[in-house]
């Protein structure tokens, strides 16, 4: 297929059963081979190699892959370089912070990634052992960190390393209004949008409050089975 679409820019390979053994969904496949694919979305896959994608791409989302074992260090992927990547979406994988930070190294270096979903990450929770890095990401605009089991403190380590993020997501983490007030607090202005639905340790003052700057906040506490995947309020696809 992509020997017979050179010139593809958008390419979309979505799965909707993730049941099988490893490699029987995907063989190896060069996708740089698509030396102009700019969007690439291919999501419950197996065995994805991150080193065959083209550094063309402004789009990449790879939830709920289970990617290779040479993709889970940081120095697995240290050859890619995606240097106009614009949104990296990998929620519900098995990559450290740190190796999503080095994927989009060359993005953040180039100032071009807007766009950055994390959610479902579970990391060592024992203090002092999440990488966090000491670079802060200008360029970052829109930021979701949903149903990561980051400490608190963590999480506004993180935050700090962006400080022109807009639209925010922490829904299902243990933020309390501590962190609220220091986000919304920012010199850069408040968020235009946050959400923080399921956030158990937040009491719905630090909400009304963040409502009262301005900021559209979305925020449902009740008890529920099961939490989908939200999107934010606005498209995300443009």
């Amino acid at each position: 297929m992509i020997s017979r679409t050179p010139n593809l820019q958008f390419a979309s390979l979505v799965h909707e059963d993730s049941g099988y053994p490893v490699g029987e969904i995907y063989p190896p496949v060069d996708f740089s081979l698509w030396s102009k694919l700019e969007f690439l979305e291919i999501t419950r896959a197996y065995a994805l190699n991150l080193l065959s994608l083209p550094r063309t791409l402004k789009y990449l989302d790879i939830t709920e892959n289970h990617l290779p074992l040479f993709s889970l260090e940081a120095e697995g992927v240290a050859q890619i370089d995606l240097p106009l990547l614009e949104t990296f979406m990998c929620e519900y994988t098995d990559l450290s912070l740190e190796v999503i930070l080095a994927i989009i190294g060359p993005s953040l270096k180039a100032g071009n990634l807007k766009k950055l979903h994390i959610g479902d990450y579970f990391p060592d929770d024992s203090p002092g052992n999440l990488y966090i890095p000491t670079y802060e990401m200008p360029s970052l605009q829109e930021l979701s960190l949903y149903r990561c089991r980051m400490r608190e403190d963590d999480i506004m380590r993180f935050l700090r390393l962006c400080p022109n993020v807009r639209y925010l997501d922490l829904s299902l983490t243990r933020v309390t209004g501590v962190a609220i007030k220091e986000v919304m607090a920012r010199e850069s202005s408040p968020l235009k949008w946050l959400g923080v639905n399921h956030c158990t340790y937040l009491s719905s003052d630090a909400v009304e409050w963040a409502r009262s700057l301005g900021t559209v906040v979305e925020y449902n506490n009740s008890s529920v089975k099961r939490i989908a995947r939200q999107r934010f309020w606005r498209d995300r696809w443009i």
